[in-house]
């Protein structure tokens, strides 16, 4: 059985647009690995900071905390730390990238930016609200970031970090 030549030509097009449709669809999450959070002790009221450790790909690069508008009011998608269930944990102010940022001048988006690459360090301000029982509690710090290289960047994406907290001494 023959098929007819404009049959075969839709069925291969349709395979080489899935086959590229498929190659398009990388992951941010390939190129960087996040270091497991250890468990925190803390009180209620009390703010702790925990280290957030990731490992960035050669090549490839995120974007700082702070926002960057160019002149055309563009600017790269920046990271965002976020803690929760804020019943148990809440992300502080202060956020802070100690290891693995540098700012210099991007000409794609005409403005200083914040890169982020390499071995990277996070020191993350978490505050313990009022209202948290002693014991063991489960929350997540939520990282969002976008992976970019030389080329491109990759849909902004959301890993999130189990952390727990084990509260000694509750404040009355």
């Amino acid at each position: 059985m023959q098929l007819p030549l404009r049959t075969l030509a839709t069925a291969l097009i349709l395979v080489f647009a899935a086959m590229n449709a498929g190659a398009q669809m990388q992951s941010g999450k390939e190129h960087v690995t996040f270091e497991k959070l250890g468990q925190i002790t803390g009180s209620v009221g009390q703010t702790i900071t925990v280290d957030v450790k990731a490992v960035i790909e050669e090549g490839w690069h995120t974007y700082g905390l702070t926002p960057t508008v160019g002149p055309d009011g563009l600017g790269p998608e920046p990271m965002t730390i976020t803690a929760g269930p804020d019943t148990v944990l809440v992300a502080g102010k202060g956020i802070t990238i100690v290891k693995g940022a540098s700012k210099h001048r991007d000409e794609v988006w005409g403005a200083d930016v914040e890169e982020v690459a390499g071995k990277v360090e996070i020191k993350v301000p978490l505050f313990l609200p009022a209202g948290l029982q002693q014991g063991v509690h489960n929350a997540v710090i939520t990282v969002g970031f976008q992976m970019c290289d030389g080329q491109m960047c990759l849909a902004p994406e959301y890993i999130d970090l189990p952390i727990e907290i084990l509260i000694n001494n509750v404040r009355r």
